[in-house]
């Protein structure tokens, strides 16, 4: 990628890299096997070094406004997975005997839990470059991922961070219903855990 960076087609490139990335999000199968959902994890993680990648250019800013409402949609995605990635493992580690003795499980658990890591750091970058362009536009980023889980997870909690009084009353009054009531669910829950973590 450095290697064609200076060219003038780079933004062309990185819009097919990002439809790209779309596309293998949206050709995921989740199965609950130790083996699938560890390929699962692999996949979303690479989407998720491409975007960080694509933060830490220098003209970040330009490419993340103009390829926002693809970006946006590939977060909500991403985090969307690490829901389904938790329930998944929960549901394995219930079925299979000898879960502890079991290198892929052990691999499974330690990629999962730096999946989150990552994600959590790349939604708190992107809050960091308070841009207003992407500020206005987190709460459909957030209200695609609501999943109505009195746990929340910290990747959503970041993007919540980022929003101001108007975001967060479009999300609690503009809505569809089933939406509405899970921002509902989930933003008591944040202003709790804020509380404490600031």
């Amino acid at each position: 990628m450095d290697v064609i960076r200076g060219n003038k087609h780079f933004g062309e490139f990185l819009s097919l890299f990002i439809f790209t990335a779309s596309n293998i999000l949206a050709s995921q199968k989740f199965f609950p096997l130790s083996v699938a959902v560890l390929a699962e994890i692999k996949r979303s993680l690479s989407v998720t070094s491409f975007i960080k990648y694509i933060i830490d250019l220098p003209e970040k800013i330009t490419i993340l406004v103009d390829q926002f409402p693809i970006i946006g949609r590939l977060i909500s995605k991403l985090i969307a997975n690490l829901m389904k990635f938790r329930h998944l493992i929960n549901e394995i580690s219930g079925k299979e005997k000898y879960l502890i003795h079991d290198p892929i499980f052990t691999e499974l658990l330690a990629y999962n839990d730096y999946y989150h890591k990552q994600l959590s750091n790349l939604t708190k970058q992107l809050v960091a470059l308070k841009n207003p362009n992407i500020t206005r536009q987190l709460p459909f980023v957030i209200s695609n991922c609501l999943t109505g889980e009195r746990e929340g997870n910290l990747p959503t909690y970041n993007l919540l961070s980022g929003c101001d009084e108007a975001s967060i009353s479009l999300m609690s009054t503009a809505l569809p219903l089933i939406e509405k009531r899970r921002f509902g669910v989930m933003f008591p829950n944040f202003i709790e855990s804020n509380r404490f973590t600031g």
